[in-house]
């Protein structure tokens, strides 16, 4: 996230996404959040379609910002091999600098696809629970189906609250994520 909205000064023209991206990926980094706590409100339980519109709207965007931050993670490597070529850190000896620059780019592609399928699946997970929050609207039994032997106030019930918790978790986890690389905990900006 870091990395496409605000990345180093001397990256911007290389690595920062364009205009639109960043939009997108501001509002899937704010929209979890929000939507966690729009569930309380109570004029989103006087419109029925309200909460399944609010989860699908989440998960939409937040796949939509999938490929911006995948570029992110692809260019922090790009960014360190700049900041150990040219940085403090250049001052050494060079031949230390080029293994740790093969190496952090080693590690940014073998992880690429955790980091896709990481910023993916709570996406995937909310539409999921958005259609089932939407689907059964009438209630009673339906004899047919075996998801018609529950209430459709239990599938109701459920969808909600998993896309409520599944929501204010991801948005938890996306605010603690850049604080922690803003502040520059080493773990987090490495």
């Amino acid at each position: 996230y870091l990395a496409v909205t605000a990345p180093p000064r001397w990256s911007s023209k290389i690595v920062r996404a364009s205009f639109p991206n960043r939009i997108i990926a501001h509002v899937a980094f704010a929209s979890p959040s929000l939507a966690c706590a729009a569930f309380f409100s109570p004029e989103l339980r006087e419109v029925s379609c309200a909460r399944p519109v609010l989860l699908l709207a989440v998960g939409l965007f937040t796949l939509l910002s999938v490929p911006t931050l995948v570029q992110g993670h692809l260019n922090g490597a790009l960014i360190t091999w700049y900041e150990l070529k040219n940085g403090e850190l250049a001052r050494g000896d060079g031949a230390n600098t080029r293994p740790a620059a093969r190496s952090k780019a080693d590690v940014t592609i073998h992880v690429v696809a955790k980091v896709a399928v990481q910023a993916a699946s709570p996406a995937c997970l909310l539409v999921c629970l958005a259609c089932l929050l939407g689907s059964k609207r009438v209630d009673g039994f339906d004899d047919d189906s075996l998801t018609g032997m529950i209430p459709a106030v239990c599938w109701r019930t459920v969808a909600g609250y998993l896309g409520w918790w599944s929501c204010g978790v991801w948005g938890l986890f996306i605010t603690a994520g850049v604080v922690l690389g803003r502040t520059g905990v080493p773990g987090f900006t490495q």
